[in-house]
């Protein structure tokens, strides 16, 4: 990924989605009568299950959630659940995706651990009909199907993604509702379109016509973060995503993500990440 000053996007959560770089590592179909534990020893993973017919029991650490037709369930970070089916003709979908783990934590500030989509919800129709698409790609293997399967994996999240957000309550991720906030959502696309400009709290207030201390004081309590620390989290995200996935230097880099200069984006990298960004470079070549 190359990271420029003039190519932002004013659209975060794609963004976040982006950063994730989601990969679709196995997708099946199980029928009734199956007993099915999934176990995935490394953090970050999400699983993804959507009923067909009949009605299935998912549990793990979090409990136990009953899955009737149309429900679909997102697991994040889980490491081991189980399904299991609870009545003769009962079929499920299940998905497990792998991320990259240079910023899987963006992974906590869209979802829960466990996120219950039922039938009747507005987004669960078009999140059942992505994944549908999604598992014929994965059994057909037709031409140009793994450029498909990628595109849709991105879009069965973002479509259920869109759906939290759009019900925020008080079980939703911070970030969710800051997206579903005008003030907060105004801000945030101003960020992510130009990242690399020299933000102070009063100009992103001007960006949302609230006065400096209203959009401070409700940015911080929406998200749980002041709007300075979101905005350097942000930049640390997009860098390190360059340095794994990217060629540009790291001078390049820093101007990029708003840095004037490369000491300072090298002393903010190093107090963020705990390593300067070469050190940083280095882990990810010894893996």
């Amino acid at each position: 990924m190359r990271v420029s000053q003039s190519s932002g996007s004013a659209d975060p959560l794609a963004d976040l989605v982006r950063l994730l770089r989601l990969r679709p590592s196995t997708f099946k179909r199980l029928s009734s009568g199956t007993r099915w534990t999934a176990t995935h020893p490394e953090g970050g993973a999400l699983d993804i299950a959507a009923v067909r017919h009949g009605r299935w029991l998912v549990a793990g650490e979090f409990g136990t959630i009953a899955l009737d037709a149309g429900d679909v369930v997102v697991l994040t970070g889980v490491t081991e659940f189980r399904l299991i089916s609870d009545a003769d003709g009962a079929t499920i979908l299940i998905g497990h995706y792998e991320l990259a783990t240079t910023n899987s934590e963006l992974l906590k500030a869209l979802l829960p651990p466990t996120c219950h989509a039922r039938a009747g919800d507005r987004q669960a129709p078009a999140v059942n009909h992505l994944v549908d698409l999604l598992v014929r790609e994965v059994i057909d293997r037709r031409p140009g199907a793994e450029l498909m399967i990628e595109r849709l994996a991105e879009l069965v999240l973002v479509e259920f993604l869109r759906g939290i957000a759009d019900e925020s309550d008080s079980t939703t991720p911070a970030l969710l509702h800051g997206l579903a906030d005008p003030v907060v959502a105004a801000a945030l696309r101003a960020v992510h379109q130009d990242v690399a400009r020299p933000w102070t709290v009063a100009e992103l207030a001007r960006t949302t016509a609230v006065s400096r201390s209203v959009f401070a004081e409700r940015f911080t309590a929406v998200t749980g973060l002041a709007p300075m620390t979101y905005l350097l989290r942000w930049r640390m995200a997009l860098a390190k995503d360059a340095i794994a996935h990217g060629d540009q230097s790291h001078t390049q880099i820093a101007y990029a993500v708003g840095y004037s200069s490369i000491s300072s984006f090298s002393t903010a990298f190093k107090r963020h990440v705990g390593q300067s960004p070469a050190q940083f470079a280095r882990t990810l070549t010894d893996r």
